[in-house]
């Protein structure tokens, strides 16, 4: 267990680093302080589960910054957020040009799976079983319609998370994940 004196000098310490790291924002002890609480409830957040996309993220910060901050420290924040969230929305673009080589493999694959292997094994399968050809359209439906289900589950959980996450910073990622789905 830690003494009082050691609790005072790690929360000392805690502010430093926050001070540090926003130097540009000219915080004041309790400033960081504040500014270091709420930083460990969204960490805190975190880990229960409740996940934000970048965007909540930094409404979040600029909602608790705009309580904790002067005027004029709210002005620069904002503008050193809003030059942050470019370098993120550029960011994402620049990985979706990326992208491009890996759906056009995978589109591949999976024509290869459906048109080529899919049926191969389907064929081999049937000349090895004696099972009537009634029962084994049956089981084909089946598969058929569990499948689609599963995809239109898919598919929807596929945009939630794109545009939750990215928005339209990356047309190219979303198509590749629906080419998967």
């Amino acid at each position: 267990m830690m003494t009082p004196d050691q609790v005072d000098a790690e929360n000392k310490f805690l502010i430093q680093l926050v001070q540090s790291r926003f130097e540009w924002l000219k915080l004041t002890a309790e400033q960081a302080a504040a500014i270091h609480r709420y930083e460990r409830d969204i960490e805190n957040a975190v880990v229960a589960g409740n996940l934000a996309s970048y965007w909540e993220e930094k409404e979040i910060e600029a909602h608790y910054f705009r309580e904790v901050l002067s005027q004029s420290q709210f002005a620069e924040y904002k503008k050193h957020a809003e030059t942050q969230i470019l370098q993120h929305e550029r960011g994402l673009a620049d990985a979706d040009r990326n992208v491009v080589e890996q759906i056009k493999y995978l589109s591949k694959l999976l024509a290869f799976y459906k048109d080529d292997l899919v049926p191969k094994l389907i064929n081999h399968r049937a000349n090895g079983m004696l099972n009537n050809k009634l029962n084994r359209n049956r089981k084909l439906e089946y598969l058929k319609e569990e499948y689609h289900q599963y995809l239109k589950v898919s598919w929807k959980e596929i945009c939630i998370t794109h545009f939750r996450l990215v928005k339209d910073f990356q047309p190219n990622t979303f198509q590749g994940r629906a080419t998967q789905a």
